[in-house]
């Protein structure tokens, strides 16, 4: 289903949407499907830098759901929200189910986030080889706090608060 005017057109394709895509606007040549790429408010790039600050989302080349202009043929689009193919290396080691990921300096290429900063995602598949390879991530770049820390063994603060509160209530009074 096409939705829009002579210029542009909403696709719907009959199946689960995985976010909306809009044009890949680059000058950058050799784009291919699952590259991450990073937006600086003027241009879009593959990103060139681990924990890329810039980092926008991912390439499709056929997305569920798109924006586009219909006098391009051939486009390329960028999904910031959804679900994507991504292509991954191992640099920072094997990737598992739900680990962060991030930019490598490998351009358009991401790893395994090891450390606090920009992700791209949460991965949905697993990666073991060495190379590069494709995965299926949950697209949604945010900065990411406290990656590798044992949660289990941080104090959670209401429990200060509650002990606090006991002692305010029980002892203190």
């Amino acid at each position: 289903m096409l939705l829009g005017n002579q210029n542009t057109a909403l696709a719907l394709e009959p199946s689960i949407i995985n976010g909306i895509a809009i044009p890949l606007v680059t000058n950058e040549k050799n784009i291919n499907e699952g590259q991450i790429i990073s937006y600086d408010g003027k241009t879009m790039e593959r990103s060139r830098s681990e924990y890329d600050k810039k980092i926008y989302g991912v390439t499709v080349m056929d997305p569920d759901l798109a924006i586009t202009d219909l006098d391009k043929k051939e486009q390329a689009y960028v999904l910031s929200n959804g679900r994507a193919s991504v292509k991954v290396n191992s640099n920072n080691g094997s990737i598992e189910v739900n680990d962060y990921i991030t930019s490598s300096d490998e351009p358009g290429v991401g790893m395994k986030a090891t450390e606090d900063g920009v992700v791209l995602g949460t991965a949905l598949e697993a990666f073991d080889k060495d190379g590069t390879g494709m995965i299926s991530v949950q697209v949604s770049p945010h900065t990411q706090v406290n990656i590798g820390d044992d949660q289990t063994s941080r104090w959670n603060p209401m429990i200060l608060v509650i002990i606090f509160f006991i002692l305010d209530k029980l002892i203190l009074r």
